[in-house]
This record gives C-alpha cells, structure tokens and sequence, in this order.
C-alpha cells in the first residue's frame, strides 16, 4: 500500500487557491464553481445524497475532455470499484489530469460526522491537492456551502515509516491510476462502450481535445 503524507494549506481568495493550484492547472478556481454548480443543481433537483461520484477528465495539454458519472453504487466498496471502472478512460487517453467529485462528510477526530461535505480530488502525476467544502442543504433542497470552514490539502507519497492517513483508501486508488506507465488495458473506445452497458453517464464535451489526446499516444 503507498503511504500518504498530507499538507495543508490557508488561502485568502480564489486568486490565491489558484496560485497554489497552479502546478495543476491556471484556473483551478473556476472549476471548483463549476463543480458546486453541477453539485447544487442535482441536489436541488433530486434531494440529498443523489449526487453520484463524477470524474472531470482532462487530456495531456490540461484541456477539458469529458465528465463520467458513477453507476449506482451499493456500499463503500463498490463505491471505489465504480471509481476504478471511471478511472480507465483517463488513463486509456493518457490524461494529465483529472478531477474526483464525491459527496462525503467531514468527521472529527472521534469518527464522529460533523458535516456533508463536497470532495475535490485534483490528480495528475505529479501533484494532488483534496479541496473539502462543507454545506448545508435546506428543505427546499438549496446547497448552502461554508467556504469559510473548506479545507485544502497537498498529499503526496512519502516513505512506508509514515502512517496512512483516514483518507488513504480513497488516495491509494487515484495515485495507481494516475501512475500509470502505459495506456492501459483498453482502448477508449472500448471503455465507453463499457460505460454504455454498465449504466455509467458520460458526456464527451469537447471531441476535438478527446482526439488531440488520443493522437499523441498512437
């Protein structure tokens, strides 16, 4: 198992989010608003814990590809085989990066939940950052979330002396599938056919950077 190692991280405005992102990505900023946006759309729509894990994937030039959404899911560990199955087709385009959007909540250090909280997984193969942002959500179904109280994190692989952190089984599986040296076992094309007879949703949003991708790994 790789051992984690986390480092968090104060920032003063979406500005500042993005200059501690900017390994990543320019506009990391932006994509947290779109994030919440999509999030906040389905809860309104269908009620608390609709939300299904949802993939943003990018190609190798960091340019929007597509976004997946899990398959009905039935317990924690068929949550993260649902995410393995997602995974495949960044690594099947040799994506630099990817985001891993999840419905979880936050604990303390009892177990104990404190509160529903929205998860941003930035992933590429050299860094990882885990934005965590509370909210609330009131009977009309409208997500309140507490910027104030969001967490931001660095996690990074560090040698085996040091001990796994709560979140490790979930950052386990990103670092495997964004250290991948080859392509994968499957072609896109046969991952989405994949998604298509297993209930997994996805939207190619921009086919012109989804072939930009796959052509320069032929």
């Amino acid at each position: 198992m790789t051992d984690i190692n986390e480092e968090f991280y104060n920032f003063e405005s979406p500005d500042d989010f993005n200059a501690k992102l900017l390994p990543l990505m320019p506009d990391a900023w932006e994509q947290v608003e779109k994030c919440t946006t999509f999030f906040s759309k389905i809860i309104k729509s269908n009620g608390l814990n609709s939300f299904a894990p949802t993939v943003v994937v990018f190609n190798d030039s960091q340019k929007l590809v597509g976004v997946i959404s899990s398959r009905q899911v039935n317990d924690k560990e068929d949550l993260y085989t649902a995410l393995c199955e997602m995974l495949l087709f960044p690594v099947s385009i040799k994506s630099d990066l990817f985001i891993v959007v999840t419905d979880t909540n936050v604990k303390d250090s009892n177990g104990e939940k404190i509160s529903d909280a929205l998860n941003l997984a930035f992933v590429s193969s050299e860094f990882c950052f885990i934005y965590n942002i509370p909210y609330e959500v009131n009977e009309a179904n409208d997500v309140h979330f507490t910027y104030k109280d969001s967490i931001l994190a660095s996690v990074s692989k560090v040698d085996q002396n040091t001990k796994l952190t709560s979140s490790g089984d979930m950052v386990e599986i990103l670092f495997v599938y964004s250290h991948v040296d080859n392509f994968g076992p499957f072609t896109y094309e046969e991952v989405l056919a994949y998604f298509d007879d297993n209930d997994i949703v996805y939207e190619i949003v921009n086919r012109e950077n989804l072939m930009s991708s796959v052509s320069s790994v032929i």
